[in-house]
């Protein structure tokens, strides 16, 4: 990533930081970055195991609540020294870990879910039979909902499509996708 382009990414959130350098994000942080004000922030502590090695752990979460506790938060997890381990909103999550910098990876972070508060992007879901979510995808809230859900869906035949925005509640729409492998042909039908 250039440059200039990491500059920008990190004032749109107000983070000036050097590169490879890291910091201390707290819940005040995040209110001030996104304008929602029910933001709570929870310590994680524990150990891990495997076979003869064990370590602690300590991780710093931040949840953003919507005002329905029915309704899915955004969690933001960052580690002992800063670092962020990942984002996750509803059956999605990032790790941003692919822009190679701290201070990016918070940025981009911080403008994702900023684009979630205020209902610029939302999270398309497909559902299995069971309802259990199969596969997921962050949209631009500038894409119609039906369009983006069949073209979501082309892979495969998938019971029903679920938008979920922020602090509102999900919305499901079932599958107009025929499965092929069901799909009867009706072409010569008429000729008989």
């Amino acid at each position: 990533m250039s440059a200039p382009v990491a500059l920008l990414r990190r004032a749109q959130v107000g983070l000036i930081v050097g590169c490879g350098e890291s910091m201390k994000v707290t819940a005040e942080d995040v209110k001030r970055w996104t304008g929602w004000p029910n933001i709570t922030e929870h310590v994680r502590k524990g150990s891990h195991r495997i076979l003869l090695w064990k370590w602690d752990y300590k991780y710093l979460e931040i949840r953003i609540n919507p005002d329905n506790p029915d309704y899915f938060p955004i969690e933001i997890l960052f580690d002992s020294s800063g670092g962020l381990i990942h984002v996750a909103f509803a059956s999605w999550h990032d790790h941003f870990d692919h822009l190679g910098d701290p201070a990016d990876e918070i940025a981009a972070a911080m403008n994702s879910i900023r684009d979630l508060v205020s209902g610029n992007s939302y999270l398309l879901e497909s559902l299995d039979a069971n309802g259990v979510p199969i596969k997921c995808r962050m949209i631009e809230s500038s894409s119609s909902f039906s369009e983006t859900a069949s073209i979501h869906m082309r892979t495969k035949a998938i019971g029903r499509t679920r938008m979920v925005s922020f602090n509102t509640e999900p919305t499901e729409q079932p599958s107009t996708q025929q499965d092929p492998r069901e799909a009867v042909d009706t072409t010569h039908a008429s000729q008989g």
